[in-house]
């Protein structure tokens, strides 16, 4: 597949891209208040699955099979891209390359590196780039290394795992109020007496 200029490919399988991520990211009083309480992971893996969902035709990040997933829940966030080669580099796009700031006027930007599955075709999307990310480096796949080469996540089988993990955390937090009201109700009556 060939890029044209300007615009990031998009490999069929796995996809390895480092993100410039602002610490302090510009989000308005809207955007501060939709995402009050993510985290910057949430942020940046949110961010990548939109990128590709709303830019490269053909894409199919999210599993289409389970209508439990959150969006980006299908992104990972991995420590470094290992030995990959670089496919294409913010470098080669001119309206990208050189210094730039991210976020807010005093954020610092900080390199991340994701993962994801493409279970689509091949494609290409403008290069993908806000006020608060953009991408460095887009990564070659490589048939012989283990961050491309491995199977297709089995996202259903996460997917029903965590939402028992976050069931069991909804019970325990109603066992605590239940015994906070309670201990509530006990106090008040010995008040009372």
């Amino acid at each position: 597949m060939t890029t044209p200029a300007g615009f990031a490919p998009v490999f069929a399988g796995w996809n390895v891209w480092s993100v410039w991520q602002a610490d302090d990211p510009d989000l308005g009083v809207l955007g501060s208040i939709w995402t009050a309480g993510e985290s910057p992971d949430r942020l940046l893996r949110v961010w990548v699955e939109n990128e590709l969902s709303d830019n490269a035709p053909g894409v199919a990040v999210a599993d289409p099979a389970n209508p439990a997933a959150l969006r980006g829940d299908q992104i990972q966030i991995i420590p470094n891209a290992g030995t990959l080669t670089a496919a294409v580099t913010r470098a080669s796009v001119p309206q990208w390359a050189g210094a730039l700031q991210v976020g807010t006027k005093d954020s610092a930007a900080h390199l991340r590196v994701v993962r994801f599955f493409n279970r689509g075709e091949a494609s290409v999307l403008p290069w993908p780039g806000d006020q608060n990310f953009v991408v460095d480096t887009v990564y070659q796949p490589e048939a012989t290394n283990t961050i491309t080469n491995a199977p297709a996540p089995d996202s259903l089988a996460g997917a029903l795992g965590g939402a028992a993990a976050g069931v069991g955390q909804v019970v325990t937090v109603v066992a605590w109020a239940a015994g906070a009201i309670a201990v509530a109700v006990i106090l008040s009556k010995l008040r009372r007496s």
